[in-house]
């Protein structure tokens, strides 16, 4: 699965008044760099919310002076609505004012979920380092944050903006890697880089989000963090203030077991989503049908049905054979299939023991050869 899994920008839940569950959202974007041509973000819903009514918008004010989403907090002018299933996309116009930092949020159940998700102008003169939007530390870290230059020749200069007020003079601001230390480092901080001495009209902005983590991934229950964390699958994450997992599209439960993925991948601007049930043993789900292509000698819904000889390769050439598991010392047959069993064990499975069973015979005819009474 995790083979399908490529590039595409996904911010995680955080849960806003939230005791031991929430609402299952998660929020994406196909265009991460699409603002100025094309920007859209999309939130999915998961069962036991995938009808729940959600809302858009931008968490605070930016604050950079000069830039055209300076104060905004709504969705730009002109965005559009569209709905699929359990899948709600907002077209985000064609506009620089696309640019920035979106939440989607959902309440059910009385309980309320906000997620993140952030898309940077085609125009923008720096980007983070490593493509990753959000930047994850644990509580007491210090922290560096780094951006690249994207055609341009300014130098860099880091502003924070904080629930929509700007931090000045930072230390190290005027450098490609932004150094900070822990008691500077606040969850839910936004950190931009603009260009020294440009214009900010066309938003060419660089955006960082810092997530602080009260505990380490696998501990729940700050500030002590005693608690230790469910096992989390299929690219689930252990909230670390509930304990519960907080799960991708398409998947829920309490382990984020429930669920199917055919596909989550991107393609230039492009994303594919689709589903189907977990393939095991090599089989990977065909996009198409959603069914499982399973690996030579699997079969069955999940490719469970089966059974191996050798997984093994030479150069570039892969070499799949399967048969039965073979016991005492038996080695499959990489021809047939069949298992070479060692001297004095035959069989499909090399269980029968040749010796046990020549002693048990002759212990069967001094039985049958003993003297009768009468």
């Amino acid at each position: 699965m995790e083979d399908f899994v490529r590039c595409l920008l996904i911010i995680l839940s955080l849960i806003l008044n939230v005791t031991g569950d929430m609402v299952h959202l998660t929020m994406v974007t196909p265009t991460p760099y699409g603002a100025g041509s094309s920007a859209s973000i999309s939130c999915f819903r998961s069962s036991p919310d995938a009808g729940v009514a959600l809302s858009f918008g931008r968490p605070f004010q930016i604050g950079l002076p000069g830039s055209t989403v300076q104060t905004s907090t709504t969705l730009p002018d002109g965005s559009t609505q569209s709905v699929n299933g359990q899948t709600v996309t907002q077209d985000l116009t064609s506009s620089n004012d696309a640019t920035g930092l979106f939440y989607c949020e959902g309440s059910n159940r009385g309980l309320t979920t906000r997620v993140y998700s952030i898309v940077h102008s085609i125009r923008r003169k720096f980007e983070p380092t490593d493509g990753q939007v959000t930047r994850t530390i644990m509580t007491g870290d210090d922290v560096t944050l780094s951006v690249v230059k994207v055609n341009s020749d300014s130098s860099p200069f880091w502003r924070r903006t904080r629930n929509g007020i700007i931090g000045l003079n930072l230390t190290n601001q005027y450098q490609l890697d932004f150094v900070m230390s822990s008691a500077d480092a606040v969850h839910g901080d936004l950190y931009t880089v603009i260009g020294i001495g440009v214009t900010l009209m066309d938003n060419h902005f660089s955006m960082i989000r810092l997530i602080v983590r009260g505990c380490v991934p696998s501990k729940w229950g700050p500030p002590n963090c005693e608690d230790v964390c469910d096992m989390c699958y299929n690219g689930g994450v252990c909230n670390d203030e509930t304990g519960d997992c907080i799960c991708p599209p398409g998947f829920s439960g309490p382990n984020c077991l429930t669920g199917k993925l055919i596909a989550w991948s991107q393609v230039g601007l492009s994303v594919c989503l689709s589903w189907c049930d977990m393939c095991y043993n090599g089989g990977v789900c065909d996009d198409e049908t959603g069914d499982c292509i399973c690996s030579p000698g699997f079969s069955g819904p999940n490719c469970l049905t089966g059974k191996l000889i050798a997984w093994s390769q030479v150069g570039l050439s892969v070499c799949l054979s399967w048969c039965d598991m073979c016991f005492n010392g038996g080695v499959c047959d990489d021809e047939t299939g069949d298992c070479i069993c060692p001297p004095g064990f035959s069989g499909p499975n090399c269980l029968t023991d040749l010796h046990a069973t020549a002693a048990n015979i002759r212990g069967l005819h001094v039985l049958d050869d003993s003297p009768r009474a009468g």
